[in-house]
């Protein structure tokens, strides 16, 4: 009897010890296993620098999160991203319906080519995703809205591989720009219009003009945008 009862002992402690390392491994092994499975959708490198989900809140967060040209276009960053946050409706998602109670993206830098033929890299990975999603199912998952988006976005650099000469770096300076209250695919579109706009407007506004000046988003300082009823 205290042979069964000696090793039960060991097996509950082996059990337990293998549950903390899971718990303690499980951003990483998650972070690893996001990486590739997003290689694997775009074709393009991708690197994570820190991944976490929390277990009691509903709360995926992701750090340093670089995304690399194909290497036709200098295999150089695409975008670099400090911070992606996001806060999610767990009981809608277990119905597969995907809502965002908070997103919060930081783009710290994002770099458009041009190669000597006149391809930009985004119309290049534009169509190579198209075809990646319509291969797809795309009704695994029902979007069901963003509740707050938050942007901050740094600048953007135009590489031209053919004209060395035409090189240019805009510095966007939009901080923390706040839209509510997204309910469809469309909404979000035209929150990312508008920003797309105000950002390019607030490139070229003279030093030391902030670009809360502009029409589009509201800033997180300013009044916040009134909520559609729903």
């Amino acid at each position: 009897m205290k042979f069964i009862f000696r090793w039960a002992f060991r097996l509950t402690v082996l059990a337990i010890v293998l549950v903390v390392g899971l718990l303690l491994l499980k951003d990483l092994i998650l972070r690893e296993w996001v990486q590739y499975r997003a290689r694997t959708a775009t074709g393009l490198d991708i690197r994570i620098g820190g991944f976490s989900v929390g277990l009691l809140e509903p709360i995926v967060s992701i750090k340093d999160l670089t995304i690399f040209n194909p290497p036709e276009f200098g295999g150089g960053p695409l975008v670099s991203l400090p911070e992606v946050h996001v806060e999610y409706d767990r009981e809608r998602l277990s119905a597969r319906r995907l809502r965002l109670r908070l997103l919060r993206v930081n783009l710290a830098e994002m770099t458009v080519v041009q190669d000597a033929a006149g391809r930009s890299n985004l119309d290049v990975i534009g169509a190579s995703l198209r075809q990646s999603t319509n291969r797809t199912d795309r009704g695994t998952m029902t979007f069901d809205g963003v509740d707050t988006l938050n942007l901050t976005v740094g600048s953007v650099n135009y590489v031209n591989l053919g004209a060395p000469e035409r090189n240019r770096t805009y510095n966007l300076r939009v901080r923390n720009e706040v839209v509510t209250n997204l309910r469809t695919q469309f909404d979000v579109y035209l929150a990312f219009a508008r920003l797309a706009f105000k950002a390019t407007m607030g490139a070229f506004a003279p030093p030391g003009i902030p670009p809360s000046w502009l029409p589009g988003l509201t800033n997180e300082s300013g009044p916040a945008r009134t909520p559609r009823p729903r």
